[in-house]
């Protein structure tokens, strides 16, 4: 247990390190709490494309730090 919790402390370091968007942090925290990309859709009030658009920059953001998604 102890072990999860760093990394997920590890992880969020991670994630505030990549300069994300106010809207890319929404789809984070989304996804984390385990939420789909449609869940991602209704908490930002946009379209389900819209929301996949957000997650395909998140995962450019972590594949120019130099971590594979």
């Amino acid at each position: 247990m102890i072990a999860l919790l760093l990394w997920i402390v590890e992880f969020m370091e991670l994630v505030k390190s990549l300069g994300l968007s106010d809207k890319e942090m929404v789809t984070v925290n989304v996804l984390m709490s385990g939420g789909t990309k449609g869940e991602v859709a209704k908490a930002l009030e946009c379209t389900p494309a819209t929301a996949n658009y957000y997650f395909k920059q998140i995962r450019k953001k972590f594949v120019l730090a130099g971590y594979a998604v």
